[in-house]
């Protein structure tokens, strides 16, 4: 079995450096290590990313393949990172975020539920480290918590699945080739785009299983945990949830969506002065306004370029 473990980075070169770091400690189990190579694919070529990976190639069990993709988006870093895996005889291709530390287990967890249940994608978990703090009246934001992942979310996908923590069969990735990039260049820049991966992927029958054992920790950077983080992270899953479902669901399916998030936009709103003095209940309506309203700008056919 032959893994390629990708990594795409943009500017955050100690975030790249704690994480090669932690993959110095790598276990493996009952895997070779000559049978698993790193990817590191540089969405902004010229950083620090080269010096860092040619330092780690001293301290890294296994070798390390350093490759640039100057188009910016998540989604062409990714589709570097899986054609450089493919090209080098990847059987299977691991994904991680380079601002997340998995445990030195994690790869051997996923590859043991993948043997286990035959899956086609294997998703890990995350967590919050100990030493990260949510501010008090961000703590009711659900999604600076992780999710229940032995749940299903609306897609027939386990709640969480992203491309932080997963383990894909070159099957799945050679079939959804044959009808464009893997990762679609329209959630470059917005997100959404492993989610829209995930959709693909089961709607043509692969299957998808969860190891609870292959756990990484996210590390949520200090902007994202303020209210305006909190924010412009609603707006965007507002936004991408709407342009999904404008990809894979009917017209009338997305008017409905449209009229839930129009009425609950209005609904919250209106109950939002009584929670003026009630600072968790206060962010959390905000929160939800600002979903709303990003589901309704996505509506019309614009996209927020979180990522820009």
């Amino acid at each position: 079995m032959t893994i390629a473990v990708c990594i795409c980075t943009y500017l955050r070169p100690e975030s790249l450096q704690r994480l090669l770091d932690v993959l110095s400690g790598m276990e493996f189990g009952i895997l070779d290590p000559r049978d698993v190579f790193i990817v590191v694919v540089d969405n902004r070529p010229g950083g620090r990313a080269r010096e860092i990976c040619n330092q780690a190639l001293k301290s890294l069990p296994v070798t390390l393949y350093f490759v640039e993709e100057p188009t910016p988006g998540i989604s062409f870093a990714r589709n570097r990172a899986i054609s450089t895996a493919l090209s080098r005889g990847a059987e299977f291709i691991a994904f991680l975020d380079d601002d997340d530390l998995p445990r030195p287990d994690w790869l051997v967890h996923l590859v043991d539920r993948q043997r286990v249940s035959g899956a086609d994608l294997v998703t890990g978990i995350w967590q919050l480290p100990d030493n990260l703090t949510i501010p008090g009246s961000l703590s009711t934001i659900k999604f600076l918590r992780p999710p229940e992942f032995d749940s299903l979310n609306r897609w027939g996908s386990p709640h969480g699945a992203a491309t932080c923590n997963v383990l894909i069969g070159r099957a799945v990735v050679e079939h959804l080739e044959r009808t464009g990039p893997v990762f679609r260049p329209e959630f470059a820049l917005t997100g959404g785009g492993d989610t829209d991966f995930f959709i693909r992927a089961r709607a043509a029958g692969f299957s998808v299983a969860v190891a609870t054992d292959s756990v990484v920790f996210r590390t949520w950077d200090a902007a994202r945990l303020t209210w305006l983080g909190v924010l412009r992270r609603a707006f965007r899953m507002g936004s991408t949830s709407m342009h999904l479902d404008r990809a894979h669901t009917s017209a009338i399916e997305c008017e409905c969506k449209y009229r839930e998030a129009r009425n609950d936009l209005v609904r919250t709103i209106i109950f939002l002065p009584c929670s003026l003095f009630r600072p968790k209940k206060f962010v959390k309506r905000l929160s939800r306004i600002a979903c709303s309203l990003g589901a309704l700008h996505a509506h019309s056919g614009r996209r927020y370029e979180y990522y820009d």
